[in-house]
């Protein structure tokens, strides 16, 4: 009976940091999924629609929490997730993410 508690607190323990994503587990491995939960996250979206346009450059559109409506073009390197945006409310941007190569 402690080992199925242990393994169950352990479960929402882990499922508690799926907000935060990590590196990917090897260089150029995130897919389109793990791309847009990563800059929903950091462009701080309430939702997020991408499209591969070429081989690891994705484009699409996102909401913002304040509402703002988003223009997203994304590339994906071999250790880099570089994204640029626009919105509806004049603003633009880019942000890169990077992590070391193991």
């Amino acid at each position: 009976m402690k080992r199925r508690v242990f393994l169950v607190a352990a479960l929402a323990a882990a499922g508690c940091n799926a907000s935060k994503p990590g590196p990917p587990n090897s260089v150029g491995s995130l897919t389109l999924p793990e791309i847009e939960v990563r800059l929903k996250a950091s462009l701080k979206l309430s939702e997020i629609h991408l499209a591969e346009e070429a081989k690891r450059q994705y484009a699409g559109t996102g909401t913002g929490l304040n509402g703002a409506k988003y223009q997203i073009k994304v590339t994906q390197g071999d250790t880099d997730i570089r994204n640029e945006w626009t919105d509806d409310r004049g603003g633009k941007g880019w942000s890169v993410e990077s992590w070391g190569v193991k």
